[in-house]
């Protein structure tokens, strides 16, 4: 399907799982100090419409028309993304549109249909929102792409399963048969750590839990609530030396924090789910380390039922993208639109014969109907004269005609 100048515009720039090495992943990471700065940065340059999407595995800029600048942005503030220019992503158009959709609904995930996507996806929407980012015709895109990962979810298998990687935690020690005398350390309480603590206690209720995070309020609060033991984010080497499983789930962190300085002698399993990394990869030498990344691989190694309704998704993604692009096409014609409303609204109550204010009001409709039906299928082929004269006359016409030999408005789109 031929795509207005608008759907040409949109495009997504920046670094994904697929491209760029685990290794150098965290190095790429945008904290919420270089996230203000981004903003204020499209601030002053005017930029109208931007999302950026943060995430674990993810550093992208989506936006529409303004390329160049926000280009220009990217490379000077995402930090070493001119260093790692080679693995950025850079789409437009079409391409753009479908690797946006399937961002959204999770089927090129890490984690095939992840959850957690979506809920990222809509948090970066309100930033934006929030920010004088979002335009309405770029709002309508991103909850098109809201409403197609809702249809696919209900329309598929591809998120059915307890398969988000909290759950791949407990399957994990279970799997290293943890046994009840042991003690678990989560450190990080951000959305995964949360969850991961909250797993934690009702699939290891007899274990004792110590949880740490930056935030003290929040700490206490979800030991109260868990019914576990908090510790100062300050004091969290003592009791990762005593702890048997160490689980980190922290964001932005420069370097490794979780050393042989700080860890101890004694044998441990390591979990690390931060990006960058939170615990040194030589610990894995005298320790059982599992990173993000093999966490990921071991879900994706229990979802094939997930990858047989991929193509299913595609199918819906497609059919929601032909609708979008369609829209676009229409909504490109909005000058038109509003210039025969106009004219219909002003010379409607002019015909004399047009008393009653119902029949103006039907007339109205009438008319505007039909030629927003007739403009929908010509819009592309055809290069309609819209002066105000050529309006108004054909208006009269089809008003004088008063319907009866089949000449309404939509019959002069080809004059």
């Amino acid at each position: 399907m031929k795509s207005d100048i608008r759907v040409n515009s949109i495009f997504i720039l920046g670094f994904d799982h697929k491209i760029i090495p685990t290794r150098l992943r965290g190095e790429i990471a945008i904290s919420e100090q270089v996230k203000n700065e981004i903003y204020c940065e499209c601030g002053k340059q005017k930029i109208k419409n931007l999302l950026i999407l943060n995430t674990c595995n993810r550093v992208q800029f989506i936006g529409v028309g303004q390329k160049e600048a926000l280009e220009k942005i990217f490379f000077k503030i995402v930090p070493n993304a001119q260093k790692y220019a080679s693995y950025c992503r850079v789409l437009e158009g079409v391409d753009a549109l479908k690797y946006l959709y399937s961002t959204a609904s999770g089927i090129i995930s890490k984690v095939i249909g992840d959850f957690d996507i979506l809920n990222q996806f809509k948090i970066a929407c309100k930033e934006a929102k929030e920010y004088g980012l979002l335009g309405g015709y770029f709002e309508r895109l991103l909850n098109s792409c809201v409403q197609t990962t809702k249809e696919i979810r209900s329309s598929t298998s591809i998120s059915t399963g307890s398969i988000s990687p909290a759950y791949a935690v407990i399957k994990k020690l279970k799997n290293l048969k943890i046994n009840e005398e042991q003690t678990i350390l989560v450190i990080g309480l951000g959305q995964m750590g949360q969850n991961v603590a909250k797993n934690i206690r009702e699939y290891f209720p007899r274990n004792e839990l110590f949880i740490s995070t930056r935030d003290r309020e929040k700490t206490y609060n979800m030991s109260e609530k868990l019914s576990c033991k908090s510790v100062e984010f300050s004091a969290f080497q003592h009791a990762a030396i005593e702890a048997d499983v160490v689980i980190a789930s922290l964001a932005n962190q420069k370097k490794p924090f979780i050393t042989s300085d700080n860890i101890g002698f004694g044998s441990k399993t390591l979990i690390d789910l931060s990006v960058p990394i939170s615990v040194d990869p030589e610990l894995g030498k005298k320790n059982t380390l599992i990173d993000i990344d093999q966490i990921s691989d071991y879900i994706n190694s229990s979802i094939n039922e997930r990858k047989k309704d991929i193509p299913l998704a595609e199918k819906i993604i497609d059919s929601n993208i032909k609708k979008f692009i369609e829209w676009s096409n229409f909504y490109a014609e909005k000058q038109k639109i509003h210039a025969w409303k106009d004219a219909i609204e002003t010379m409607v109550p002019k015909c004399l014969s047009l008393k009653s204010k119902l029949e103006q009001e039907r007339i109205k409709k009438r008319e505007m109907n039909e030629f927003v039906v007739a403009l929908k299928k010509n819009s592309l082929q055809n290069h309609i004269v819209f002066e105000s004269g050529f309006i108004e006359s054909a208006i009269c016409q089809s008003i004088s005609q008063k319907y009866g030999c089949n000449r309404s408005l939509s019959c002069f789109l080809n004059r």
